[in-house]
């Protein structure tokens, strides 16, 4: 099983040399989000998601969750959204990196 995601992965990427998720399809769109989000989780964290490109799309990723039926995993990741300055993740990398700081200062670095 891991084999074939892997190679769906793959797939995924060569559709995006430049990692424009927008050109994408849905179905690949909603693969794409989950498998970064999961990637960005187990590698950083929280804001490791957030600090990297991939918080571009927080928003759209918590809503492929859902889609797929990861209704544990979507709450999960709302609840950090509220943490942030906001309550929400900010589109703008430079935004998002003043959130992390502001909530970091606040809950300190244990917290994510």
């Amino acid at each position: 099983m891991e084999e074939a995601l892997f190679a769906e992965w793959d797939r995924i990427c060569s559709l995006m040399p430049d990692a424009d998720l927008l050109k994408l399809g849905h179905r690949d769109r909603v693969f794409a989000l989950v498998w970064t989000l999961e990637a960005e989780l187990n590698n950083g964290g929280f804001s490791q998601w957030m600090f990297n490109s991939t918080g571009d799309h927080a928003e759209a990723a918590v809503a492929a969750l859902r889609e797929l039926g990861a209704d544990a995993a979507a709450p999960l990741c709302e609840s950090f959204f509220r943490l942030l300055p906001g309550g929400s993740p900010a589109s703008e990398r430079s935004m998002r990196d003043r959130q992390l700081e502001e909530a970091v200062a606040s809950l300190g670095d244990d917290a994510f």
